[in-house]
């Protein structure tokens, strides 16, 4: 979580890095998160030569091989924006890819595993029949025959050389289900151009792109999962000098996103340390007792690691994001994340069956992280 923040978390970084440290599953977890390469890159800098040979030859050969994953997508994608151009296809890099275009100093800046691209939604089939054209295909895990009617997004599609890399070619922001008064059309509307090399390509504006952040991981995610990811976009957007505040404020609120914002900008602050001002964080935090607020954040801040420490109970789960977003206070009526027009957008592993001895154990795990841990990492 710290490499995810600014020079500021370098000291500490490096005396986490003496310590004793299980190095195979500090690369499972950067795995899990798409971080290995910036990881070992802010490690090899920080601790050098202090970092054990081990660790840094294991870091060093799974990082080499997601750069190598990450160079292979960023040519699929160029063919692509070519082939797009040749076709008079207009669209927008969302998420990850826009990000590394607008705000990395490369492509391989920012790890990801897929491409998210918004076009209008009277080219969807043809954006979708030239990425077929140029060597993506139909997804072996997709039944051919699943309706995307509600949903943001056409059928996504893989790379043909099984490296697992993915293309999603979205109509639209978020699902029809979704509460947020955050379109396509203003995407369209206040949409940026990046130079990309030879390439000139549509990126959303600084204040979408965070504001996309924050609601997909507090709501499409449920603040479940993708942390360093969103944490780390969001310390670099505020790091740009660009964003006005005021105005980013302003817009998550009309938005009904402000619940949302504020947990994954309240987060990314405490976790990474994150430059996020305290009177945004306070203008968009939800009305809550002060004494729940610390509770929730640990438990927030659990869920992010696989561990036996995470919360035990689905229902549980949700109550507690419930309480956090407030739903009901934020304009977003009775529409929840795991709520969906078609009931194959929220599909799940279902959760083991444990024995009561074993779910007691492991909510009792959880409460004492939650309620008995120490200091929480970042600012206070």
């Amino acid at each position: 979580m710290l490499t995810a923040g600014g020079p500021q978390n370098d000291d500490e970084i490096a005396s986490l890095a003496r310590s004793p440290l299980d190095w195979s599953t500090v690369a499972h977890l950067a795995i899990q998160e798409a971080a290995l390469p910036i990881l070992y890159r802010r490690l090899r800098h920080v601790a050098g030569e202090r970092l054990p040979l081990a660790a840094h030859e294991h870091l060093r050969s799974v990082a080499l091989v997601a750069e190598f994953r990450l160079s292979v997508l960023e040519k699929k994608l160029r063919r692509l924006v070519t082939a797009y151009n040749t076709a008079r296809i207009d669209f927008i890099l969302l998420k990850g890819a826009g990000l590394a275009y607008s705000l990395y100093e490369s492509f391989t800046a920012r790890p990801m595993t897929d491409v998210d691209l918004l076009v209008r939604r009277s080219r969807a089939r043809q954006a979708h029949s030239v990425a077929l054209s140029q060597q993506w295909k139909h997804r072996g895990d997709v039944p051919i025959n699943r309706e995307y009617s509600g949903h943001q997004h056409l059928a996504p599609l893989g790379d043909a050389h099984g490296l697992g890399l993915g293309l999603e070619i979205h109509t639209d922001v978020f699902t029809t289900q979704q509460p947020f008064m955050f379109t396509a059309e203003s995407v369209w509307r206040d949409a940026r151009l990046v130079r990309a090399g030879n390439l000139s390509i549509k990126v959303p504006h600084i204040h979408h792109q965070l504001l996309h952040a924050c609601l997909h991981f507090a709501w499409s995610h449920e603040m479940r999962f993708g942390a360093w990811r969103t944490f780390r976009d969001i310390d670099a957007i505020a790091r740009t000098g660009e964003v006005r505040w005021d105005d980013f404020v302003a817009g998550a609120t009309t938005a009904c996103g402000a619940s949302c914002c504020y947990w994954a900008l309240n987060l990314a602050s405490r976790l990474s340390g994150a430059e996020v001002p305290r009177d945004v964080l306070r203008a968009l935090r939800p009305r809550m007792m002060a004494p729940l607020r610390r509770p929730l954040e640990r438990h927030f801040s659990v869920q992010q690691l696989p561990t036996e420490a995470k919360c035990p109970s689905a229902s549980l789960e949700r109550l507690l994001w419930r309480v956090s977003v407030r739903p009901g206070a934020s304009g977003h009526g009775r529409t929840f994340p795991w709520t969906s027009t078609v009931a194959w957008s929220r599909e799940r592993d279902p959760a083991p069956r444990l024995r009561m001895r074993e779910k007691v154990r492991r909510l009792t795990a959880y409460l004492a992280n939650v309620l008995l841990a120490g200091p929480m990492l970042g600012r206070a």
